[in-house]
């Protein structure tokens, strides 16, 4: 029986600033492509500042810190999902957030209604666990006083999707709004069939 929903932060609940910039100034050199990343695991780990990760990616992409914080930071919230949660998941089930993120930025994406329907909010920076990273999973999953048999996951990136399911932890492959929102509606009406 299910009794949490997992949501992923930046791709899903709201726009991923990260993923467009990486790709715009990296995706025409793998040897920088990969070097981005790996800054960016430093910082979603905790292991740098989210200052630092800016400075360094900013030097990287040669353009000036300023520039590369707004366009990494341009992030808007998936108000439709947002107000699906509220409206009809939050009622039912527990709500919880897992994220790799170089800091905690929640208060400037979300209102705090909408951080209020979280239970529980797990991000990489305070975990030290970057999904796909088994410790990510468990951290959320134990942090909703659950089981992983208990949860669904959903995130827009394939790679944490197969890392959950790889552990038991049910998932979706966020693409857009209806398509996520029809498979997890299936999943649920079937997980109240099996009380």
């Amino acid at each position: 029986m299910i009794k949490a929903i997992i949501f992923d932060c930046f791709g899903v609940l709201t726009t991923d600033g990260w993923l467009p910039f990486k790709r715009k100034y990296f995706g025409h050199d793998t040897e920088l492509f990969e070097e981005a990343g790996r800054i960016n695991v430093l910082a979603d780990s905790g292991k740098i500042s989210n200052s630092q990760f800016v400075k360094q990616v900013a030097e990287l992409a040669k353009i000036s810190f300023d520039s590369a914080k707004y366009e990494m930071r341009n992030n808007v919230t998936n108000t439709e999902l947002v107000e699906y949660i509220e409206s009809k998941l939050a009622p039912n089930y527990a709500i919880g957030m897992l994220s790799n993120a170089s800091g905690n930025f929640l208060d400037k994406l979300f209102t705090i209604e909408q951080l209020n329907l979280f239970k529980a909010v797990s991000l990489s920076c305070d975990t030290g666990y970057v999904k796909p990273d088994e410790g990510a999973y468990k951290s959320i999953v134990s942090a909703l006083g659950l089981n992983f048999e208990d949860c669904i996951f959903i995130d827009d990136q394939p790679r944490y999707i197969e890392g959950a399911m790889q552990i038991g932890l049910r998932s979706i492959l966020y693409q857009d709004f209806e398509q996520m929102k029809t498979e997890l509606e299936t999943i649920l009406e079937m997980s109240d069939t099996d009380k």
